[in-house]
């Protein structure tokens, strides 16, 4: 009788053993793969359109700070943005082997700061700022010196010219390593977007460039990303008239694609905003609905 209790607790205890151990690797396994998946693969988002229940009032463009980080930049709409509308920073002061000369908008030079440093400690030391802001005099010089006209903009066509676009490059090798498949999973969450895809030249006009960064900030980065969009894409699906909550990175906001009338559009009356023109005659405000 005892040798037999005794058998039962000896398996009993070898059971519970078994039990912990699996439970040990399948948690291991749940949170590797958790790790392996991209940031947009975890916040996958959606644009659901609402009836918002903020209260509105309209206010002159003039009294607004337009951030231009919405700004659409292409062929069919050339970039009438005063040169010192936009307020420009040196990189080398913030990001490791960026070059003297090279400038950056305020907040892109911020979030690209922060993105280096995230870069830096996932082990990619040999990431540098090729190019950044462009005067368009410069624009000018490089489309005329240029042999490939394909990989260059027209003068007044470039992002270059806003400040919010960065080419990048990697001392050894390119982007199809792992070091570009870093860089490519987790510009999102600092702001930035590819802005020439794969597979989207007809609709940007550009062929694909995989070391052009523009900065759009957020909740606008992890949705382009997330939906494989380019930024006409994006624009285009933002309807005026129409209101849209969209979560992203924790984090819960409005989004309306507006049109001023008598040089004036409607703002929230209380919390947190921003507003950017879009390039193409309206205007883009992100309501942050945590702050109201």
């Amino acid at each position: 009788m005892q040798r037999r209790r005794y058998a039962r607790k000896k398996e009993n205890r070898f059971t519970r053993l078994i039990m912990i151990v699996s439970i040990g690797i399948l948690s291991m396994f749940i949170m590797d793969l958790a790790s392996s998946q991209t940031p947009t693969q975890q916040n996958e988002i959606e644009l659901l359109e609402i009836e918002p229940t903020q209260a509105f009032i309209k206010r002159s463009l003039e009294q607004l700070n337009d951030q231009y980080s919405l700004l659409l930049v292409n062929s069919h709409y050339p970039n009438t943005v005063d040169e010192e509308a936009i307020r420009l920073l040196p990189a080398n002061k913030h990001i490791p082997l960026a070059a003297g000369d090279t400038m950056l908008e305020e907040k892109t030079l911020l979030h690209a700061k922060l993105f280096f440093q995230a870069a830096s400690e996932a082990g990619i030391s040999n990431l540098f700022i090729n190019s950044g802001y462009r005067s368009r005099h410069q624009q000018d010089q490089l489309y005329a010196a240029a042999s490939d006209k394909n990989y260059v903009a027209k003068p007044g066509q470039s992002e270059h010219e806003l400040g919010f676009a960065m080419d990048l490059q990697l001392v050894r090798g390119g982007f199809d390593s792992k070091e570009g498949e870093w860089i490519r999973t987790h510009a999102a969450q600092y702001g930035f977007i590819l802005r020439y895809p794969q597979g989207k030249s007809e609709i940007t006009g550009v062929p694909h460039e995989p070391w052009h960064f523009r900065y759009v900030g957020q909740p606008h980065a992890t949705y382009i990303t997330a939906k494989s969009l380019s930024l006409e894409e994006y624009i285009e699906r933002l309807q005026p008239g129409k209101y849209y909550q969209v979560r992203a990175n924790g984090k819960t906001y409005l989004l309306y694609r507006v049109k001023a009338e008598q040089n004036r559009i409607e703002v929230p009356t209380e919390g947190a905003y921003q507003v950017s023109s879009d390039g193409t005659g309206y205007y883009i405000v992100t309501i942050h609905c945590d702050d109201l």
